[in-house]
């Protein structure tokens, strides 16, 4: 699965969720924030028959694609909403999902309530200041001057389909905007205000985004581009990857508070979101 690398390093993600996986031998897994399922969840329950996986996301197009295409076996879909029971699961994945919820101190609180005893969280997030953030505020701005779609037409005629994406299955059917942009330091209290201890981090890719996947496309990149993320200190990646555990208490003072650059780009990402419809 995925035997080639992206700018996104999916491939990555997948073998660093994988040896977690064969590492703590886990009966059940739950992602939050599944999406279609198709990049993460569905090739590890391939690569993991004997365990127990759930997807659940709050966009019923994504988990209705899901359902229909993945949905079998050892791996179920299900529509947020319903209560997860407490302590039910002893590897809880939050994987590009906390940059787009409002309340981020809170989201993992919730994830942590899901652990069982000697469980884990795997987490991943983007670098806020990192290179994909950084091109997507060009992007935003091309949009917003009604550029983007000849840069789309562009990018069709000189990149194909990224090397480790699944044929006609998008990661996510939902409209759903970055709303946090956080550093090193701030993801690290988030992660002490919710209760929860870092045991590894990693970094993810470098270049990727809108025009940097060209570049990195083209020139055959992708794999050069995962690996030289390991050497590079934290802010210059572009995303960012931990295995996490709960500690005996949670910070009731720790909320994520952006500041005034951090809710200029919510707002902008929201009203770009709104405008695509």
């Amino acid at each position: 699965m995925f035997e080639a690398e992206d700018s996104y390093g999916l491939r990555k993600r997948l073998q660093y969720a994988a040896s977690i996986i064969e590492a703590l031998q886990p009966g059940s897994v739950l992602e939050i924030g599944c999406g279609t399922g198709a990049y993460l969840l569905a090739p590890l329950s391939e690569l993991f028959p004997q365990t127990r996986f759930v997807g659940v996301d709050s966009d019923k197009a994504s988990v209705d694609f899901a359902r229909t295409r993945f949905g079998k076996g050892n791996l179920h879909f299900e529509l947020s909403g319903s209560v997860i029971p407490p302590g039910t699961h002893d590897l809880v994945i939050a994987s590009e999902v906390l940059e787009h919820v409002d309340r981020p101190v809170d989201f993992l609180r919730q994830a942590r309530e899901a652990v069982a005893p000697g469980g884990k969280i795997l987490m991943t997030v983007p670098n806020g200041y990192g290179p994909f953030e950084l091109v997507s505020m060009l992007q935003g701005a091309l949009e917003g001057l009604g550029l983007i779609d000849a840069m789309r037409r562009l990018k069709r005629r000189t990149t194909g389909q990224s090397s480790s994406a699944i044929e006609g299955v998008p990661m996510s059917l939902a409209n759903s905007p970055h709303v946090n942009f956080f550093s090193w330091g701030a993801i690290n209290r988030v992660i002490q205000a919710a209760g929860l201890r870092v045991e590894d981090s990693r970094n993810r890719t470098f270049l990727c985004g809108f025009g940097l996947d060209i570049l990195v496309g083209k020139l055959g990149m992708a794999g050069w581009n995962a690996k030289i993320a390991d050497r590079l200190p934290k802010p210059f990646v572009s995303d960012w990857m931990f295995l996490l555990s709960p500690t005996a208490e949670t910070f009731a003072s720790g909320e994520y508070i952006p500041g005034a650059w951090a809710k200029f780009r919510r707002r902008w990402n929201i009203a770009l979101a709104a405008k695509r419809g």
